[in-house]
């Protein structure tokens, strides 16, 4: 095998692998992100919770005093009852008391549904904020990860660039130059190995001359179909 293949081969499997951790790195921030939208929607659920809870306790306040206001003026119609000197003056009163004490048992009937609803809320403000522990407990274990897989990511990527530049140097730049190329036709595959006569990068069968050459000479050959690169490796022999 011709040495600046051997080199080649190397070349790629850094050129892939930092393919692979390119990609890596480029969805850590849509990884974040997305936990960040989790923890988000978890606050904006505890919130709703708290002002609807707000509001029907405020609602609740004001039938509670419009129940207070009612019973003033059934306590003010009664008073007058006692000063009143004709039978149609006292019916009158019976009738407005009679008319202000339904308006209380609707007001008391408000009063009770949002008691309810408050009830209610209450629990779901509980449980909302029970959420929202979890997914913060969560959120940090998730980005905390995430970290040091970005970490190791980014430290990784740079040792494969380091020994990269370390192949590119001991290859002979018009051979290098080829590589690229091919590369960038083939999805960084630029090499494939000649395996039973055939091109493993396109499954495509090898001229007997070409594939016992890529055997046997150090001369660089390439696939007629696909034009990688192809180097040969010996089998394995059986222990």
């Amino acid at each position: 095998m011709h040495p600046d293949v051997k080199r080649l081969i190397e070349l790629q499997k850094t050129d892939l692998r930092i393919a692979e951790l390119t990609a890596q790195l480029e969805i850590f921030p849509a990884k974040l992100k997305e936990i960040e939208a989790r923890l988000e929607r978890a606050k904006k659920a505890l919130d709703a919770a708290r002002e609807r809870s707000t509001q029907v306790h405020k609602e609740r306040k004001k039938f509670e005093l419009d129940v207070d206001s009612w019973r003033e003026k059934v306590t003010k119609y009664k008073d007058q009852m006692l000063a009143v000197k004709t039978n149609e003056a006292y019916r009158a009163l019976q009738h407005e008391i009679q008319a202000v004490e339904e308006e209380i048992r609707k007001a008391e009937d408000r009063v009770l549904v949002k008691m309810e609803e408050a009830e209610n809320l209450e629990r779901e403000v509980k449980e909302d904020e029970r959420l929202l522990r979890e997914t913060e407990a969560w959120a940090k274990q998730e980005q905390g990860q995430l970290e040091a897989e970005r970490t190791a990511a980014r430290d990784d990527f740079a040792r494969q660039e380091a020994l990269r530049r370390e192949w590119t140097v001991q290859i002979d730049s018009d051979l290098l130059d080829r590589y690229h190329r091919i590369a960038r036709l083939r999805r960084g595959l630029a090499l494939a190995e000649a395996r039973d006569e055939m091109c493993t990068g396109c499954n495509v069968r090898l001229r007997p001359q070409v594939f016992s050459e890529v055997k046997t000479s150090q001369q660089v050959q390439t696939c007629d179909s696909c034009s990688r690169i192809l180097y040969y490796l010996e089998p394995a022999v059986a222990g």
